[in-house]
């Protein structure tokens, strides 16, 4: 049975990025795909061993608690951060990279964790038709077991890469991160490593 809160963050994040585009930004703090992508400049002479990209400096700043998502966070210092009742976006000061997360307690939905990102999953794909997503792995956000999952593919016409990350702290509690870049190499450069700093500073209460 798929929670009911999903079809609310598959508006919440097309509504994102919709008036990102059509907007431009204006009056909308989230205008992620407002942002030309950069053509990459091609050198005269390749270089024959590609160099790693280097691992940003992830510095994070002062907890923030969403009582009616059941988490709090501490976000990257510098990135803009917006609340809204459950949910809480959080952009970079460049605009390339996009978080959310958000929380709900619904006792009618399935605490199948694999089921419950899958139903994520199906829910982003009808605003990403062509979404590619690599298989699923566990990890542990706020000492609870969670499962993320890798995607790319394109949203109003812009490349993205990404994570989902879903966890069920408590039973028939749910939480649910996403993280999506404008252009598939600020994922590597900045965007996964801020994702993932961010969600090793998540705690998790009960709604009940």
């Amino acid at each position: 049975m798929k929670t009911k809160f999903l079809p609310s963050i598959g508006l919440l994040l097309a509504t994102a990025f919709l008036l990102a585009c059509s907007c431009g930004g204006s009056g909308f703090p989230f205008n992620l795909l407002a942002t030309s992508t950069p053509t990459p400049i091609p050198t005269a002479t390749p270089t024959p061993t590609p160099l790693p990209t280097p691992t940003p400096s992830i510095n994070l700043g002062t907890r923030i608690t969403i009582p009616q998502g059941g988490f709090s966070f501490r976000p990257v210092i510098g990135y803009e951060v917006e609340a809204e009742s459950d949910t809480v976006y959080i952009t970079s000061p460049d605009q390339h990279v996009i978080t959310m997360f958000a929380g709900t307690y619904d006792t009618s939905a399935s605490n199948d964790l694999n089921q419950v990102s899958q139903d994520f999953l199906d829910v982003l794909r009808s605003d990403m038709p062509d979404m590619i997503t690599n298989p699923s792995w566990n990890i542990f956000v706020g000492g609870t077991q969670a499962l993320a999952t890798d995607l790319s593919g394109t949203l109003n016409g812009a490349e993205t890469r990404g994570r989902i990350v879903v966890a069920i702290p408590y039973d028939n509690q749910y939480f649910f991160a996403i993280c999506l870049t404008n252009g598939a190499s600020y994922w590597e450069s900045e965007g996964r490593a801020a994702f993932e700093a961010m969600l090793g500073s998540v705690t998790f209460f009960s709604l009940r």
